[in-house]
């Protein structure tokens, strides 16, 4: 048995925007003209003599809010439900990929109207949380059914960075080079940090924290260009009775700008490090063809890049794709290269799967029912819920019907028991790798002291029914 079970959704096709932005100082200082324009009805744009249709388009006008509103907010709610979704920008460098992303320093410094996409959903993920938490308590049972679990709802975030296909953790040791392996379908990189997250104005420091570790530097093109990519991820843990946990998961994925070195005037390292760049990106492209052309072999490993946006491209997530353009003439190759590849990517179909483990939704049945049923010894001991049986064989009878339900109870238990060995089965290798995502190792220790107390629960029921219905008991009615 796998810990994960997927609940598989229809295919759907990776959902793609454009956003253009507007001339800047270096493009109208140097006589630049907008050569872009867009449709919003038809969703299309335009560029020279071409043109492109695609989910959404933004032109320079439309603001911060409208762009997040109309392409990634109702990811939340997916990411509530158990579903792995990914948000990423693409384009060249100094096409406003970071600024839309929301991932840069200044953000803190931003006001409301300028923060990006990311700031904006980390407000709503925690809007929502307090939402729900707030919902559960007051149906006055939530707590109660959950009281032994460490959370009902819990957030958890990690920051990489790819810099020359080496990943890095931005939150713990930015120095130190990370493992990507795989394990089956999933891919993980060993050692990247996790922190449990409680409010959102945690969640904001430690952006900040893991954004002013990422590489930066100036080129003609961009006096702050990012010289890696940077994924933020956040998980969303959510326990169900009737569903068990739930685990959704956001990827913010800034990338690096494709550069060209006759306009960047980039030479030594910064030459390096835009080859780098246009490697990963280059890579990312062959995915998306072999993908869209259904070919036998997916480049993935290729690069590192490819090989951590695997579920996010041809995977089990809702992505997508913000594609960031110069209206300028100066940049009209960019900018056509960019929008060709966003409509090679818009042709790949994904198929979204619910993550969700129902061992957890199995415990709490059993547990609520344990209760139940430890009601219903304290009422027969105290007589008060029944009243005397009329007869002997009445009263044997309803001992008949408990002990059956003593009897199934302890049977569920059982079963229960063996789907956690096999869930301990499953995850022995990642155990020994010691790679294993330590929410998740929180969440089997929770369970293994849950059967602990089932167990316990179990066999005071069992005993309480021999008390209370004893041979000569019986013999008494």
């Amino acid at each position: 048995m796998s810990v994960t079970t997927s609940t598989v959704a229809s295919s759907i096709p990776v959902r793609v925007v454009v956003r253009v932005r507007p001339l800047i100082p270096l493009e109208t200082e140097t006589g630049a003209e907008e050569c872009v324009t867009v449709d919003d009805k038809s969703h299309s744009v335009f560029v020279s003599d071409r043109s492109f249709c695609f989910d959404s388009v933004f032109g320079s006008g439309c603001t911060q809010d409208f762009v997040y509103e109309e392409s990634v907010r109702d990811l939340l709610n997916s990411s509530f439900s158990g579903y792995n979704t990914t948000i990423f920008a693409y384009g060249q460098t100094g096409s406003g990929k970071t600024y839309t992303m929301g991932t840069g320093v200044e953000e803190d410094g931003l006001d409301e109207d300028n923060r990006g996409i990311l700031p904006r959903m980390i407000t709503d993920i925690f809007g929502k949380l307090d939402a729900e938490t707030e919902s559960c308590a007051a149906e006055g049972t939530c707590y109660e059914i959950y009281a032994s679990f460490s959370s009902l709802l819990n957030v958890r975030t990690r920051f990489a960075e790819i810099y020359n296909e080496k990943v890095f953790d931005l939150l713990n040791n930015r120095n130190e080079r990370l493992s990507i392996i795989n394990n089956g379908d999933n891919v993980i990189v060993k050692g990247l940090s996790e922190r449990r997250v409680y409010r959102s104005a945690e969640m904001f420091s430690i952006l900040r924290e893991g954004s002013e570790s990422r590489r930066i530097g100036a080129t003609e093109m961009n006096k702050q260009s990012s010289r890696s990519h940077a994924i933020f991820t956040i998980t969303i843990c959510k326990v169900s009775e009737s569903e068990g946990t739930l685990r959704g998961k956001i990827n913010f994925v800034d990338l690096a700008g494709s550069e060209r070195l006759e306009k960047t005037k980039a030479t030594g390292n910064r030459a390096q490090e835009g080859i780098s760049i246009n490697k990963s990106l280059s890579t990312l492209s062959k995915v998306i063809e072999a993908l869209v052309t259904h070919a036998s072999h997916i480049p993935y490993r290729e690069s590192s890049l490819t090989r951590l946006l695997k579920d996010s491209l041809g995977g089990n997530a809702k992505t997508v794709m913000i594609a960031c353009v110069s209206p300028a003439d100066t940049n009209l190759s960019e900018t056509v290269n960019t929008l060709r590849w966003a409509d090679q990517a818009r042709k790949i179909e994904n198929k979204p799967t619910v993550n969700m483990d129902p061992t957890t939704a199995e415990i709490l049945k059993l547990k609520k029912r344990i209760s139940e049923l430890e009601e219903i010894v304290s009422n027969y001991e105290s007589g008060s819920s029944f009243g005397n049986p009329a007869s002997p064989s009445e009263g044997k009878q309803r001992l008949l019907v408990l002990e059956d339900e003593v009897k199934r109870l302890r049977t569920a238990l059982l079963k229960s028991e063996s789907e956690l060995k096999s869930c301990r089965e499953d995850l022995s290798y990642l155990l020994e790798q010691k790679n294993t995502d330590k929410g998740f190792q929180e969440l089997l220790e929770t369970k293994n002291k849950e059967i602990a107390s089932l167990k316990r629960q179990s066999s005071y029921a069992v005993f309480a029914f021999r008390v209370c219905f004893d041979a000569d008991a019986l013999a008494r009615y």
